[in-house]
C-alpha cells in the first residue's frame, strides 16, 4: 500500500510540474503571438483589453449599442482595433470593407472550428456542411469547391422567374392566412404577438420554397420544426454567453487534460465535456438539434425517393440541389441537411426579424406608418402586389420605410471573418493570420458622419433610389446584405417579400402599441438574428400591437 501511494504521489507531483509548465507556455505563446500581430497595427486606434473587458460586461444586453459608441469614439477612422488574445480589426471605411470583401476575399475566412464557441455550436445546429459554417479561400480547395458549388446552386432557385411564380404564390398564399388571423384579432380587440406571426409566417414560406412542404403555423400553433430550429438558437446564445469565461481559460490557460493541448485546434476536452453534459440549458440544445437533423434528413430521403419527373418540375431548393448531383458528386443526406438548415436562418429569420423592427418603428411613429399605408392603398388597393408593382420608383415611401429599418436594425448587426493569409489594407495596415477582421451594419448605420440624426426614423432619407441604384458601391457602403464574393443569393427576395408583406397589411390595417407600453422598452435579442425584445432585461421576446381595420 505505502509503496502504491508513492507511485500515486509520484504521477501527482509529476503532472504538477507538466500542468504548470504547459500552461505558462500557452499563455506565453499566446502573448508572444498577440504582440506579433499587435506591432503590426500599433498605428491603429483602439482601446486596451482592460478597458473593453469592463464595459463589455456592463453594456452586455445592449452590446451592439456599445459598439457602435466605440466606433464614434474614433471619427474618420477607417480602422479601429481591440485587444486581446484574438485581435480584432473593425473595418468602417468603404473602401476598406470593398478591399476586405472583395479584393482580398480568398484571405480571409470564418472560423475555424476550436476558434469559437458559438461557431462551434453553430455547426451542431445548423450542420457543419452548410454555406454559413463551411470555410472559403485559396487556402482551402476543398472547402472552397463545396461552398462555391453551393452558391452556384441555389442562385439558381433565386431567379425573376421564381419570384413572379413560386415565391409570389407561396408568400401570397401564407399572406392571406396572416391578413385572416390580423382581421379576427381586429375584431375582437386583442393585441396580437406580430413578430411570433411574421416568424411563422416566413416559416411556412420558406418550408414551401426550400422543400415543397405546405404547412400552416400562422393560424395555429407553432410547428415543432420551428420550435426546435428557435430554440436551439436561444440556448445557444444562453450556453454561450453564460460559459464563456470557462470556454476562455480551457482555451488559453487551463493544462491538459483540463484545458486544450493546443488553443486554437479543436479537440475533446473532458472538462468542457462534462460542462456540457451537466448543463441543463446544453441537455436541451443536443435534444434540438437531433429532432432538426432527423426531420431534416427525413426530407431528404422523401424526396430522393421521388420519381425523377416529379423532381424534374419542382422548382424548391432541395430539387436544385438533388438534380445537381446528375452532373457531380452525390451529396449525403447529411450535406443536404446541412445545406438546407443553413439556408433557413437566412431565408426565414432575418426577413421576419426586419417585418418586426419595421412594424415596431411604424407602431412608434404613427405620421410615417400613415404615409406608408396611403401610398400601399393608392397603388394596390386590396390586391397582393407583385415583383413589378413594388419596384422604388413605384413606392419610394415603402422602399424607404424598408431601407431605414435596415439601416435602425440590421437582421445581422455584425460580420466576423479570420485572416488566413496576410491582408494588407489600401493604408499598408498588415493584419497577420489569426487577427479577427469585423464590420457592422448596426454600427454604420448610426454613425453620424454618414447619417444626419441617426436616430431618428425618416424615410426619406432614401428617397429618391435612383441615385443609390446607380453606384456601384453602395453596398460596401451600406452592407446590410454584405457585399462582393459573399453578397446575400437572398438579397431581392427578402425585399421583395418584406414589402409585399407590408404593403398588404398597411393598406388593410393600422398598428399601434398596447396601452401603457413604454416605447423605450424594447431592445434587441442577444441573438446571431436579432429579434425584437420587449423588455430591457430580455426576459420576453414579444411585439404585442393593436390592429384596428383601416375603412
Amino acid at each position: 500500500m505505502g509503496a502504491a501511494w508513492t507511485k500515486v504521489r509520484a504521477a501527482l507531483r509529476a503532472y504538477a510540474c507538466f500542468a504548470v509548465v504547459h500552461s505558462l507556455v500557452k499563455i506565453v505563446y499566446v502573448i508572444w503571438k498577440t504582440k506579433r500581430q499587435m506591432r503590426q497595427l500599433r498605428h491603429v486606434p483602439g482601446a486596451d483589453l482592460d478597458v473593453l473587458v469592463k464595459k463589455y460586461r456592463e453594456n452586455i444586453t445592449r452590446i451592439h449599442d456599445f459598439k457602435a459608441a466605440f466606433h464614434q469614439e474614433f471619427p474618420g477612422a477607417k480602422l479601429i482595433k481591440t485587444h486581446g488574445p484574438e485581435p480584432e480589426l473593425m473595418v468602417r471605411d468603404p473602401e476598406f470593407i470593398k478591399h476586405f470583401l472583395k479584393t482580398e476575399f480568398d484571405r480571409n475566412t470564418k472560423m475555424s472550428t476550436g476558434q469559437d464557441n458559438v461557431f462551434d455550436m453553430m455547426g451542431e445546429w445548423l450542420g457543419d456542411e452548410g454555406i454559413f459554417v463551411i470555410r472559403h479561400g485559396s487556402s482551402l480547395p476543398e472547402d472552397n469547391a463545396i461552398w462555391i458549388h453551393q452558391r452556384k446552386t441555389a442562385a439558381k432557385l433565386f431567379t425573376r422567374g421564381n419570384f413572379q411564380d413560386l415565391m409570389w404564390e407561396s408568400f401570397a398564399a401564407k399572406l392571406k392566412i396572416l391578413t385572416r388571423v390580423l382581421e379576427e384579432h381586429a375584431e375582437s380587440g386583442q393585441p396580437i404577438d406580430l413578430q411570433k406571426k411574421f416568424f411563422s409566417f416566413t416559416f411556412d414560406s420558406i418550408q414551401k420554397i426550400f422543400y415543397a412542404r405546405d404547412v400552416d403555423s400562422v393560424s395555429g400553433d407553432t410547428d415543432p420544426y420551428a420550435f426546435a430550429f428557435d430554440g436551439a438558437h436561444r440556448v445557444l446564445m444562453t450556453f454561450h454567453f453564460t460559459m464563456l469565461p470557462l470556454y476562455v481559460l480551457i482555451k488559453y490557460a487551463f493544462p491538459f487534460p483540463f484545458g486544450r493541448l493546443i488553443p486554437n485546434r479543436r479537440e475533446w476536452n473532458p472538462l468542457w465535456w462534462l460542462v456540457q453534459q451537466l448543463s441543463p440549458v446544453h441537455k436541451e440544445f443536443r435534444e434540438h438539434c437531433k429532432y432538426l437533423k432527423d426531420v431534416t434528413e427525413g426530407y431528404v430521403q422523401e424526396a430522393r425517393r421521388a420519381d425523377p419527373k416529379t423532381l424534374d418540375s419542382r422548382r424548391d431548393l432541395l430539387a436544385h440541389f438533388l438534380r445537381s448531383q446528375r452532373d457531380g458528386e452525390m451529396l449525403s443526406d447529411k450535406r443536404l441537411s446541412d445545406i438546407i438548415l443553413n439556408f433557413i436562418i437566412a431565408g426565414r429569420d432575418t426577413s421576419a426579424c426586419t417585418l418586426s423592427w419595421m412594424f415596431l418603428y411604424l407602431a412608434k411613429n404613427p405620421k410615417v406608418q400613415e404615409k406608408a399605408a396611403a401610398e400601399a392603398r393608392e397603388a394596390f388597393g386590396d390586391r397582393i402586389p407583385r415583383l413589378e408593382d413594388l419596384d422604388p420608383e413605384k413606392v419610394p415611401y415603402l422602399h424607404g420605410v424598408l431601407y431605414e429599418t435596415l439601416r435602425l436594425a440590421p437582421p445581422v448587426p455584425e460580420d466576423t471573418k479570420i485572416v488566413s493569409e496576410e491582408v494588407v489594407f489600401p493604408d499598408g495596415t498588415r493584419a497577420l493570420p489569426g487577427v479577427r477582421l469585423s464590420f457592422s451594419p448596426f454600427s454604420i448605420g448610426r454613425d453620424p458622419e454618414r447619417f444626419e440624426d441617426p436616430l431618428s426614423f425618416r424615410p426619406e432619407r432614401w428617397i429618391p433610389w435612383t441615385p443609390f441604384r446607380q453606384d456601384p458601391d453602395f453596398s460596401y457602403k451600406f452592407p446590410v446584405f454584405q457585399s462582393g464574393h459573399r453578397i446575400c443569393l437572398g438579397a431581392n427576395m427578402a425585399q421583395f417579400e418584406i414589402k409585399m408583406v407590408a404593403a398588404t397589411l398597411l393598406s388593410r390595417f393600422s398598428f399601434e402599441l398596447t396601452p401603457g407600453q413604454d416605447p423605450d422598452a424594447f431592445q434587441y435579442a442577444r441573438m446571431i438574428t436579432i429579434s425584437v425584445c420587449n423588455d430591457l432585461e430580455q426576459t420576453s421576446h414579444e411585439l404585442q400591437l393593436v390592429v384596428k381595420r383601416r375603412e
